[in-house]
């Protein structure tokens, strides 16, 4: 089930750091809300580390599925990841060895 519709004055009441989802590259993505200039929306992706500038037509709340409730909500603020220390090491290669007969 898709998000519901939205109502396009949402933006009217967007503050710095917002969670917005913009329409870029045949997608919907996750960005924040950074600034706005007449029809221009400054967005910036913290986990891409680009800006992005939109017009409100590729702007939409950004939406979170809540499974126990099973519908749509939307975040105030998007969640920070947390660290998770080192990167996995790559697999070892595997090897063969030869039994001896």
């Amino acid at each position: 089930m898709p998000p519901a519709e939205h109502d396009a004055d949402f933006v009217d009441s967007l503050k710095k750091g917002s969670a917005l989802e913009i329409f870029i590259e045949e997608g919907w993505w996750e960005v924040e809300f950074v600034s706005r200039s007449a029809d221009d929306f400054t967005v910036e992706s913290k986990r891409y580390k680009v800006q992005h500038v939109v017009q409100r037509k590729d702007l939409r709340p950004a939406w979170k599925w809540d499974e126990k409730s099973r519908s749509w909500g939307t975040h105030d603020r998007l969640p920070t990841p947390k660290e998770k220390g080192a990167p996995p090491r790559a697999a070892p290669k595997a090897t063969s060895k030869k039994q001896k007969t």
